[in-house]
Order: structure tokens, then sequence, then C-alpha cells
């Protein structure tokens, strides 16, 4: 998919980008059980681990969730001039898609 995120859903990818033990793997069973990152992100413990994350990776999650909002993330990283590129922006860097492990979020 070569699009542009819009920022509703733009930020529970920074937000996972702050997750311990989630990459692109995790990033992309997420995309596949859940259809988003932000129905992902919203999801219990129970609908995450019934969908194949691990129970490390959900306390994890867990315990980012309660620590940062993802709308002020983007808040944050809009008043320090960052913009975050994910591999579903047109921007991202074409031969980067072409690596195995890409990160999601840049």
């Amino acid at each position: 998919m070569d699009i542009s995120l819009d920022t509703s859903e733009q930020k529970y990818w920074v937000a996972f980008s702050r997750v311990p033990y989630i990459g692109r793997a995790r990033i992309q069973l997420l995309l596949h059980r859940f259809g988003s990152l932000g129905d992902a992100w919203n999801a219990s413990s129970a609908a995450l681990k019934e969908a194949g994350v691990d129970a490390r990776t959900v306390a994890s999650l867990a315990a980012t969730r309660s620590n940062l909002d993802p709308d002020a993330e983007m808040e944050r990283l809009g008043r320090l001039g960052v913009r975050a590129i994910t591999w579903e922006d047109q921007e991202y860097p074409r031969l980067l898609k072409e690596v195995y492990d890409l990160p999601p979020v840049l």
C-alpha cells in the first residue's frame, strides 16, 4: 500500500513504536488481526492474547498505554518539528521497503 496515513491512525503507529517487544512482525500481526493499529491499541489484553500476542508483549503494551497518550505524543513531535513516516506512507524510502525487517516508523 502506498498512501499516507491520516493523523488519527498515524498516532497509533508512533505509539506502538514506543512499546518494547513490538516491531515489524508484531505490527503485521496486529494489522492482520485488528485491521488497524488504533483498534489494536484499544484492544483488551484478552483480545490481544487471542490474536496471538505473547504475555510479555501484552504486559509491555499495557504499561506503555498507561503512560503514553498517542495524541500528546503527536503534539510533542509537532512541537519538535518531527514528522513520523510509516511504511504505508508514500515518503517512506523505497529501498528501505525492500529490507526484510523494515522499521514500521521512521
